[in-house]
């Protein structure tokens, strides 16, 4: 049914095709929840219906309103660019499923399904300026024709034979700068497009052999002439739901006003204005003159009447609005009194002599056993004759007292039962019409409470900030996105920062490892909402590059709605405690003479060593030396003498076992080195070169004495019989003394 429709459609006005579609779709069902995306593209030059903008995204006035027609019809819509014979195949393919600007033929309805037209525009042909040749398209037959490929103005000229030697572009910009640059003879295009086009590319020297103007792009209205294209919307042929939809969403696009915006932003400055025939002038002229002269008419009569009716009930009118004038004026009055007397602070009211007009029940309370007065000026107290009057009689008038401008004060009064206040007093004079003080205006509020309030707070102040400022612990406030908000002298002490240096500036990237604040400051802010930490110990980097390690306890700082304000951080700086910890740690593992492992670490270590070589089936060996004549050293030289030996031997075992190798004393003169994936052979051969090298050293002592040194090594591997370390260390020292008894100097093997 729809391929005989769309022709049928193509010649009727628009407000015709309008009505038509709004009762064809009044039954379609409403579309899913769900929005789908449709597949559409924009050919590259096609202005103003398709173009591309700078950034590479489609535009134009096709382009727009497929847009509004999408989003009518309940769908999202994709428009990328690209040439338009792709464009068009991929869309007979369906791999597209909506083209914007596709004008109608009967060849192109056998693969495509198109909605009612939406423009209508003529052809022209363009030829460069001199060219005389060639004046209407019956001039074109022996010429070389450019038209962009698979355009409607292709498919017309091989319809219509209008040249033998058509050239193919992929857009008619490509064809116009050919053209232009003196290459073939014309272009065959839309009129519209290929004047646009010519401006966009600032192209001068190409004319259109067309003389005729077209007024308008609506369908069914403007006179065309050459060939005509009706542009409608395209969708993939079979695709009927989607053109129903679609034709749906572009008569809702006529029906509010869309169609109309987009037709006046894109051709209104670009299409000449439609004159107006002196036939509608006058028509229009008489359906404006005529209704308003009877409307004239009728309002001249209604005046009359309502004038009269006017001046009859005038009377009656003034009297009934002056009586509810009186009543809002009594119901305002009454407002505003007890308005007034429920305000929680002092009202006065008085006359130019300062007596008193009138006063609330809080202004009397606040002055209610006042005795004496002490202003900013003086002080006085009641005499005997004022005591006759309530004490606000007394003092009012003395406040308002010679006013000529507002005045703001804080009095002090003392009362008959010895107790004192502090009042706010605010006297406004009050004018006239002819600008002379008429009265004045007091407001009085007790601040007594408020200042002891304030007083106290600025004491306790003072009080945290002295406390702050004395603490020997780190005292730091950050604020929620990590950046420091305040820390006390004592921080200031041991990071070498004043606080004005970094204050505002990013605690982590400030203080913290460069390898961790980046981490630290995101797990910062992930959990700020709850931080409750105590003896949380980690290091911060000081202003000349040292690292001090401080044991913070951490709170998060809220207000009383529960929003963070930040983080309170104390801390207590623990370098040193924790560098004495590390020295007492150390002197617990080694042995102080040397800084080997002592035999306690040594035994530790040897047995988990074992544990692990037997599980994974390793080999490991250990060494036992003992340096000869040991004793001799010490008698003929000192005990001081023979501890640099000892040292000495250290050293060379450091220097001479590997990585995964350690070495301890093991007692006296004795030493022990464990070799883990080592065979006997290799250790052997370890011990060997160990002896070597200490043979062929000499030690000299201080006095300039040589002491000639030498040592026995007894080797022992595991194996079968030897499981534990007890065994292997009692292997170890029976080579070695086997080592001793064979003559000393030499290495026993077990």
């Amino acid at each position: 049914m729809h391929k005989r429709l769309i022709p049928a459609l193509l010649p009727l006005p628009l407000s015709t095709v309008f009505l038509l579609l709004c009762s064809l779709f009044a039954c379609i069902p409403p579309c899913s929840a769900q929005k789908t995306t449709l597949q559409s593209a924009s050919e590259l030059d096609y202005p103003p219906f398709a173009l591309v903008r700078p950034d590479g995204t489609a535009d134009g006035f096709s382009v727009e309103l497929l847009r509004a027609v999408a989003e009518a019809a309940d769908f999202n819509i994709t428009i990328p660019v690209g040439p338009w014979h792709v464009l068009k195949q991929q869309l007979a393919e369906g791999r597209l499923d909506v083209l914007p600007l596709v004008a109608y033929s009967l060849e192109r309805d056998e693969y495509f399904d198109f909605t009612v037209p939406y423009l209508q525009m003529s052809g022209t042909v363009f030829v460069r300026k001199g060219e005389t040749s060639i004046r209407s398209e019956q001039d074109l037959r022996d010429k070389e024709v450019l038209v962009m490929q698979d355009d409607a103005a292709h498919e017309y000229a091989i319809q219509n034979n209008i040249s033998q030697k058509l050239i193919l572009t992929s857009s008619f910009e490509e064809a116009m700068r050919m053209l232009s640059a003196g290459k073939h003879d014309a272009v065959l295009c839309q009129y519209l497009m290929g004047l646009q086009l010519l401006k966009q590319l600032n192209i001068k020297n190409i004319v259109s052999v067309s003389t005729e103007k077209q007024m308008s792009l609506k369908p069914g209205k403007g006179k065309v002439s050459g060939f005509t294209q009706r542009f409608c919307i395209a969708v993939p042929e079979g695709r009927k739901k989607l053109l129903a939809q679609l034709n749906e969403g572009l008569a809702i696009v006529f029906a509010n006003g869309t169609y109309d915006r987009l037709y006046k932003k894109w051709f209104g400055p670009i299409l000449p204005e439609m004159p107006i025939p002196a036939a509608e002038v006058i028509k229009s002229a008489l359906l404006i003159l005529i209704p308003v002269s009877l409307l004239l008419a009728l309002l001249g009569l209604w005046y009359l009447k309502r004038e009269v009716q006017k001046k009859t009930h005038s009377l009656q009118t003034e009297i009934r609005e002056r009586k509810q004038a009186e009543k809002a004026l009594q119901a305002n009055e009454l407002m505003l009194r007890t308005i007034l007397d429920t305000l929680p602070v002092g009202i006065w009211l008085t006359d130019q002599k300062g007596k008193i007009q009138y006063g609330n029940p809080a202004g009397h309370s606040i002055w209610q056993g006042a005795h004496c007065v002490e202003f900013e000026e003086y002080q006085t107290c009641r005499s005997e004759a004022d005591k006759s009057d309530s004490p606000a009689d007394w003092v009012i008038p003395l406040i308002v007292q010679n006013r000529q401008k507002s005045h703001k004060e804080e009095v002090k009064i003392l009362c008959t039962d010895g107790t004192r206040k502090i009042i706010s007093n605010w006297a406004v004079p009050v004018r006239d019409a002819d600008e002379k003080i008429a009265g004045a205006v007091a407001v009085n509020q007790d601040i007594t409470e408020r200042i002891r309030i304030e007083q106290e707070l600025i004491a306790e102040r003072d009080f945290t900030k002295n406390l702050i400022e004395t603490a020997q612990t780190v005292i730091l406030v950050l604020n929620p996105d990590g950046a420091i908000n305040t820390f006390n002298p004592y921080m200031e002490k041991i990071s070498g920062y004043r606080l004005e240096e970094v204050q505002g500036k990013d605690w982590f990237a400030t203080f913290l490892p460069d390898q961790n604040w980046q981490e630290m400051r995101k797990i910062f802010t992930t959990s700020l909402v709850d931080i409750q930490t105590r003896g949380n110990v980690a290091p911060i980097i000081t202003k000349d590059g040292r690292q001090r390690y401080i044991e913070w306890y951490e709170k998060t700082l809220k207000d009383r709605n529960g929003t963070v304000l930040g983080l309170l951080s104390i801390g207590q700086d623990i370098t040193e405690k924790r560098s004495m910890q590390k020295k007492l740690e150390e002197m617990a593992l080694h042995d102080a003479l040397t800084g080997l492992y002592n035999r306690k670490v040594l035994e530790e270590k040897l047995m988990g060593d074992i544990e692990l070589a037997q599980s994974n089936k390793k080999e490991l060996s250990l060494l036992q030396l003992d340096i000869d004549h040991f004793k001799r050293i010490n008698d003929s030289h000192g005990h001081l003498e023979g501890d640099n030996v000892l040292r000495w031997i250290a050293d060379i075992l450091k220097r001479s076992i590997r990585k995964k190798d350690y070495a301890a004393r093991y007692g006296g003169e004795e030493f022990t080195i464990v070799l883990p994936e080592t065979s006997e052979q290799q250790a052997e051969a370890l011990a060997e070169s160990l002896r070597e090298s200490i043979n062929e050293h000499e030690v000299v002592t201080k006095k300039g004495e040589r002491v000639e040194l030498t040592v026995s090594i007894g080797v022992a591997s595991l194996s079968g019989h030897v499981k534990s370390h007890q065994v292997l260390l009692l292997h170890a020292e029976t080579a070695l003394y086997a080592a001793k008894r064979g003559g000393r100097n030499q290495v026993g093997v077990t």
